[in-house]
């Protein structure tokens, strides 16, 4: 809302200015407030504070995305790191299609809410029309010769 603010005040008349303006420091000034409020109670908590230095520690890993893996994801330090990637929805999944072999794919299950923190997300893929044959398996299918 901040950035939608910032554009309109960009192309805003002089007297819409004012009080657009206002609002942009509201904004800012609940924002940083909030902000404030969540640094306190990662410092405040023993555990929190040790399991935010431990995940600032990973490399890409700031002080926003610590603070929203450990409110989203508080199980963060009692799981493994497999435990935690599948939670998260970031580790492979092995799936068997019917007659098929087995296919790895990004786990279906976990933390939705999570997931946006570590990646982008992706579309879901486009459902299939009742015309298209459905592949059997993952891979493409190698041709096989036969000696008779």
């Amino acid at each position: 809302m901040r950035q939608q603010e910032r554009l309109r005040l960009s192309r805003a008349e002089p007297e819409e200015g004012d009080g657009l303006a206002r609002h942009l420091a509201f904004l800012g000034a609940e924002i940083a407030a909030i902000e404030g409020r969540i640094r306190q109670i990662l410092r405040d908590g023993e555990d929190l504070a040790r399991q935010e230095r431990l995940l600032r520690s990973v490399p890409g890993i700031g002080p926003v995305a610590a603070a929203v893996l450990l409110g989203l994801m508080p199980e963060l330090g009692r799981l493994s790191g497999k435990a935690a990637a599948a939670l998260a929805g970031l580790a492979p999944a092995t799936t068997t299609a019917a007659g098929s072999a087995a296919c790895a794919a990004s786990a279906a299950a976990g933390n939705a809410a999570a997931t946006p923190s570590t990646w982008p997300p992706s579309p879901p893929p486009d459902p299939p029309r009742a015309s298209q044959k459905q592949p059997a398996t993952c891979a493409p299918e190698t041709s096989r010769s036969s000696s008779s």
